[in-house]
């Protein structure tokens, strides 16, 4: 498949899309540049947004590595119901990331904060509902229906992440400072199983769980609201720098 893609499909000139450049996209020839990333990691929002990424997948490698555990061994649950909480759960994943893309483009096109803002309520609304599902016992019907919940408010962040890196990521960086935003979550996803563990021996798996959630999403929604004051300012620094270019090709 790699080979077959490599030699029919042509790659588009880098920043050929950009509204800035596009008078000037049959003359760009930019490349990877180290200048460039290192003036882009620079950016207060990207040290943000990767602080942002270490921190925000701890729930997620709960999920994946204790979810079934605690489901088994704290509350007591079937196989089959527990089929059908996970089952329910990503329904509503994927429903909550189609809606997160769609409303995160509507709040960018109103400000340039929006994505900021709705990532920052997203992940704080996850946490709750999270939160809600672990501690509240009222019978199976509520546990599915906060699982729901959770699964709707908790991937809603990312897509407003991403995109937010790369409307601050020059062109010839932009793979780079997303295999950087990658690295950091594998670090990430790395120490979080190790941390959970530890914390299910002192306190136990319920309640270690929630202080892995409550604390890491408390940082990602402090973290990801601090970039309402720093994207737009680093947004339009990167639209100065395109339209900078083009005044030279022209």
């Amino acid at each position: 498949m790699a080979v077959l893609i490599l030699s029919t499909l042509k790659d588009k000139t880098r920043g050929s899309t950009e509204p800035e450049l596009t008078a000037v996209k049959e003359k760009l020839r930019d490349a990877f540049r180290r200048e460039s990333l290192i003036e882009v990691l620079k950016r207060r929002s990207m040290a943000l947004l990767f602080i942002q990424g270490f921190f925000g997948v701890f729930p997620w490698q709960i999920i994946t590595y204790r979810f079934f555990a605690y489901m088994t061994d704290v509350r007591g649950f079937n196989d089959e119901f527990q089929i059908i909480v996970i089952l329910v759960a990503l329904i509503t994943m994927v429903i909550g990331n189609v809606v997160a893309g769609i409303v995160s483009d509507w709040a960018f096109r109103r400000t340039l904060r929006g994505r900021a803002i709705f990532a920052g309520l997203s992940v704080a609304l996850g946490l709750v509902f999270f939160d809600m599902t672990l501690l509240i016992k009222s019978g199976l019907e509520v546990f599915v229906l906060f699982a729901a919940l959770t699964g709707f408010f908790i991937p809603m962040a990312g897509p407003a992440v991403a995109a937010s890196l790369q409307d601050i990521s020059l062109p010839e960086v932009r793979s780079t400072t997303h295999s950087i935003q990658v690295f950091v979550e594998n670090v990430g996803s790395g120490f979080a199983p190790l941390i959970t563990g530890y914390l299910a021996d002192t306190v136990g798996l319920e309640w270690g769980m929630v202080m892995i959630i409550t604390i890491t999403w408390s940082i990602c929604a402090f973290v990801l609201t601090a970039t309402f004051l720093t994207l737009p300012k680093d947004i339009q620094w990167k639209r100065a720098k395109l339209a900078e270019r083009t005044k030279k090709l022209l």
